[in-house]
């Protein structure tokens, strides 16, 4: 069983704040099963917040809500591995954050690290929702989580109007688990203008809706209908009851 929270962070941009959850990692079992049909549209809904005016200090990013998966025993490593995913908001109305990083550490029930990643998004539209997760191998005895926003020097806020709740809209979305990891296919739709490549997430979640992981691709795409795209990941999950897709601009 997967186990996640749902979180409402105040001030996490240039203050780092680091936020815990504990959770309790459980093995799964492998079977291959085949999830039915989702289609879902782009989480692009604004959070609880002020709108600052283009003038005020921008309001920071924060991380809304995480959770993982840790597969203590598998085949791909002999300390197994663990896939995590995290959903994070730019409450600003009128400014994109570009190239913010993020801390993801996994701990065992002992305290000591066995994962530690560092990622980038390159640009969270304004009053956007983004999701961004991977997997971690030797990161099979994981029992907690930690998540840090990390501005850094190349870390900036631009001016932009928000492109809209439905510039990306995805269809006929399909989760595959089975042995050989979980894979998300289906279409995308675009409003977008001009060619445009895309980080295109796909998060899991389990029966009490807590997130169980997450996995990405890239796609180039311009303004367009029924663009294919596919998302991988290791975690062997036994079903997977709900895929939510989000999407962030590469460029």
């Amino acid at each position: 069983m997967a186990h996640g929270k749902r979180r409402t962070s105040t001030g996490l941009g240039r203050a780092t704040l680091i936020v815990c959850l504990v959770v309790l990692a459980a093995c799964r079992s492998v079977e291959p099963t085949v999830i039915p049909s989702t289609d879902s549209s782009v989480r692009s809904t604004a959070p609880q917040s002020a709108h600052p005016s283009a003038t005020s200090q921008p309001a920071d990013l924060s991380a809304i809500e995480w959770g993982f998966s840790a597969f203590p025993r598998s085949s791909r490593d002999p300390a197994g591995f663990a896939t995590y995913g995290l959903i994070i908001a730019n409450p600003n109305p009128d400014r994109s954050a570009e190239l913010f990083g993020f801390r993801v550490r996994l701990f065992d029930s002992g305290g000591l690290v066995v994962g530690d990643e560092h990622l980038v998004i390159w640009t969270v539209l304004p009053l956007a929702h983004v999701a961004i997760g991977n997997d971690v191998l030797g990161a099979g005895g994981a029992a907690s989580m930690t998540v840090e926003v990390e501005p850094n020097p190349s870390s900036w806020w631009r001016i932009a109007p928000p492109a809209g709740t439905d510039a990306v809209s995805f269809r006929e979305v399909v989760t595959v688990a089975g042995p050989d990891g979980i894979r998300t296919t289906g279409l995308i739709d675009s409003t977008l203008v001009g060619p445009t490549s895309l980080q295109v997430v796909a998060l899991y979640r389990d029966r009490q809706g807590a997130i169980a992981g997450a996995a990405f691709g890239d796609v180039f795409l311009g303004s367009g209908q029924g663009i294919e795209f596919q998302t991988s990941s290791l975690a062997e999950f036994t079903e997977i009851p709900a895929t939510e897709m989000f999407w962030f601009p590469l460029n």
